[in-house]
């Protein structure tokens, strides 16, 4: 027997869990959700890592069209 949240071995016909303390005889509806940790940790990662340029792509972003209009002004005159 396995307990239904933490995935740890359990003795057949115990009522709780000697890892987590889960309730072994709670119906699907009542467990918690063991996976919800993980998934939030990982949005949160992936949230960092696409924050990480941002602070840096503005000015990258102003100094290309600043040069850009530069040189367009500078090749378009009469």
């Amino acid at each position: 027997m396995k307990c239904p949240v933490c995935d740890a071995g359990a003795l057949n016909g115990a009522r709780f869990c000697s890892r987590c303390g889960a309730s072994m005889t709670a119906t699907p509806a009542d467990r918690p959700r063991g996976d919800l940790g993980s998934s939030m940790a990982k949005g949160a990662m992936i949230g960092a890592v696409v924050a990480i340029p941002v602070p840096f792509i503005g000015p990258i972003a102003g100094a290309v069209v600043g040069a850009g209009v530069a040189a367009y002004k500078t090749l378009s005159k009469d």
